[in-house]
């Protein structure tokens, strides 16, 4: 018999939270559903904790490959999952309550949705997607919205991601962030409901400092490929909300990928800085993107100080304001 919920969850070096996490699904109050993790190569007992639990319990699949990257785990598990819809948590999260899947699958069947939506929390904050609650829209007049949801806060109708033969890009960082307005856009019916359901852990400080978070090429590949998503859609769409919207998001991810590229700083991210300024940008766009670029190799490169590029730094100051 086909489960109600297929819950995805990519694993990697998680044992001091995976118990929790698990946990926190199988004392939901809805019993039907199927649990698919895939193990994507981890050094510590992780694949220990799995195997610990699918001895205990009938409805969860373990995976087992060498270490591919969330992109390729996740990717795996959608192809075996069986449920009528998808969710997706991170090893080291987990659901709020007992009644979370009970309440997703109700609204989700309710009101026949492709995707829904929902808050999520971390230790310190409540994290809410700014849309409308129980407002059914489609898929582009949802990313006309204010914000759009993380993985881990919407559960999706396996046949809608089946239909657009959805897929996660593998060997980039951030899959997630390229993928999501691919999910999201092809949608007939999406809602968001204003409730936190999921607790999202923040390991460390939530504010990573931009030396250690931005000083990785592979970060780069992806905001490159997030960028190229987001001008595919754009030179698609006629909508002119929707393309304004679609352009923005665009222009978010070059600033972060010149970010990166300015704190790396090699002939590699020289040459892909090359490849997207390739794509059709505007004379604003090029200037605020080489400003861009320039005020993160002055700051984290050379240490200077703002007073020494104080044109920069206004420039700098209004590209924010449309980031």
């Amino acid at each position: 018999m086909r489960p109600k919920i297929s819950i995805v969850i990519p694993v990697y070096n998680a044992e001091l939270f995976l118990r929790e996490c698990l946990d926190s699904i199988y004392k939901q109050i809805l019993k039907d559903f199927e649990i698919i993790c895939v193990n994507d190569g981890s050094t510590d007992d992780s694949l220990s904790i799995l195997q610990e639990y699918k001895l205990k319990y009938t409805n969860i699949t373990v995976i087992n490959q060498k270490n591919s990257g969330i992109g390729s785990a996740t990717n795996k598990a959608i192809k075996q999952a069986k449920g009528e819809y998808l969710y997706s948590l991170d090893n080291d999260d987990y659901l709020v309550d007992e009644n979370v899947l009970n309440f997703l699958y109700e609204n989700v069947k309710k009101y026949d949705l492709d995707i829904l939506t929902f808050n999520y929390k971390t230790e310190k904050h409540i994290k809410k997607i700014k849309q409308k609650s129980y407002v059914v829209k489609s898929g582009k007049e949802y990313l006309c919205g204010e914000h759009i949801p993380p993985l881990w806060s919407r559960i999706c109708k396996l046949e809608y991601l089946k239909s657009i033969n959805f897929k996660f890009l593998e060997n980039i960082s951030f899959v997630d962030t390229e993928a999501t307005p691919r999910l999201i856009i092809g949608a007939q019916r999406v809602m968001h409901i204003d409730k936190v359901l999921y607790h999202w852990r923040r390991l460390g400080n939530e504010k990573v400092s931009i030396s250690q978070n931005l000083n990785n090429i592979k970060s780069a590949y992806a905001y490159m490929e997030t960028t190229k998503t987001y001008d595919s859609l754009f030179n698609k769409e006629n909508n002119k909300e929707l393309k304004n919207i679609l352009k923005k998001e665009r222009f978010k991810a070059i600033i972060e990928f010149t970010r990166i590229i300015a704190v790396v700083n090699t002939k590699e991210s020289e040459k892909l800085l090359y490849n997207l300024m390739c794509l059709d940008f505007d004379i604003f766009e090029k200037i605020m993107i080489k400003n861009e670029k320039s005020f993160f190799y002055n700051s984290y490169i050379l240490n200077k100080k703002k007073i020494y590029y104080p044109y920069v730094y206004l420039l700098r100051k209004i590209t924010k304001q449309f980031i």
